[in-house]
């Protein structure tokens, strides 16, 4: 199993345990949708919680994956988007690194709640590569376009405490305790009707979509165009494969 799924209450959790980095993977996000979708499907669930207890939250993609990519299989994004669309509120609790793919997660939730050992990055750009998830354009919204140009120019990583400081996470809490005030919070918003929160999140969607040049789902298609023409160019896999060699 590559999620775990628990209730407190009326407060639904999810797990991510793929190993110590938690790498996303098909199986991976096969799992995290389908954990989803019984949350949201669950009348009882109010709040929905990610986190995970391993080394990192999430390191990024599976880049043994990636590699096995060709223009002709199926648009794995597509799978990725679905966290997206999920109606409850949903916290992310990170603690430890979250770097590519993993912050294209976290960008997908409400609110980003962060261990004061939490470091985030996308270092896509390393490897010749860019997010494809959604990153470029969920980042700029989120923090401004001058500080998402120099997460994503630079691909270094940034701690939580300046990740707070630019508007990118809500909260930072000593990591024995990140867990447990997430779930304090969790619960203050599951208090309230359910109708209304999701009436709450719905209209910001909409109004985070009405306030782009350009609607959140162009904004994706161009960033996924871009990806896949990287990924698939003359030396697209190149970085991937000198950061196995540099291994």
């Amino acid at each position: 199993m590559k999620v775990q799924m628990q209730i407190r209450g009326v407060i639904g959790i999810i797990v991510l345990q793929n190993g110590d980095l938690n790498l996303l993977s098909v199986a991976l996000i096969r799992e995290l949708n389908a954990a989803l979708d019984a949350f949201e499907s669950d009348f009882a669930i109010r709040v929905i919680i990610i986190t995970s207890y391993a080394k990192a939250f999430c390191a990024g993609a599976d880049l043994t994956e990636l590699l096995a990519e060709t223009p002709q299989k199926p648009d794995f994004i597509d799978d990725w988007q679905y966290l997206g669309s999920v109606q409850k509120p949903v916290i992310a609790c990170v603690m430890g690194a979250c770097f590519g793919g993993g912050l294209e997660i976290t960008l997908m939730c409400d609110l980003i709640i962060a261990s004061d050992n939490a470091q985030f990055a996308f270092p896509e750009v390393k490897l010749g590569l860019l997010p494809g998830g959604g990153g470029t354009q969920r980042i700029n919204k989120r923090i401004g376009a001058s500080r998402a140009a120099e997460l994503l120019f630079t691909g270094a990583s940034i701690h939580a405490n300046k990740a707070c400081e630019w508007g990118l996470v809500n909260y930072v809490f000593s990591k024995d305790v990140c867990f447990d005030e997430t779930l304090i919070l969790a619960q203050k918003i599951a208090q309230h009707s359910g109708e209304a929160t999701r009436a709450i999140k719905r209209v910001i969607i909409d109004s985070y979509h009405s306030s782009m040049v350009e609607s959140l789902d162009e904004g994706l298609r161009n960033e996924r165009v871009a990806f896949y023409t990287r990924l698939f160019s003359a030396n697209g896999f190149d970085g991937i494969h000198a950061f196995f060699a540099k291994k």
